[in-house]
């Protein structure tokens, strides 16, 4: 069985399968800082885990999209004292030009429930 969170026309926020809970890629609502949008991707995931019976001590797998390498050492700041320090989930990092322009940060998260 496969369980859809948040389903919508084009996407579910999250999806459920075989013990492995898969999010949609995570923008935080708009705000010309990248700290200020670090902090919210991470809050939403933090929900969106929720939602799918699992946590960040869960995680197996975060792709960051960074618009601009200039973002990068506050991104990873903020995500370094997100993480579980006793889990830290394989991660992969790339500079990505987001579909939204405002956004300068995305997240996407695959975790075990």
């Amino acid at each position: 069985m496969i369980e859809r969170i948040e389903p919508g026309a084009r996407l579910s926020r999250a999806s459920v399968h075989n013990g492995v809970a898969y999010l949609c890629g995570v923008v935080a609502p708009a705000s010309p800082e990248i700290r200020a949008q670090t902090e919210g991707c991470l809050q939403e995931i933090d929900r969106l885990l929720g939602l799918a019976g699992s946590s960040k001590s869960k995680v197996l797998h975060v792709m960051v999209h960074v618009k601009d390498f200039e973002y990068d050492a506050v991104v990873n700041e903020v995500y370094d004292n997100w993480i579980d320090p006793g889990t830290p989930p394989s991660r992969t990092s790339v500079i990505a030009q987001p579909r939204r322009p405002e956004a300068l940060v995305e997240m996407t998260v695959v975790a075990a429930v």
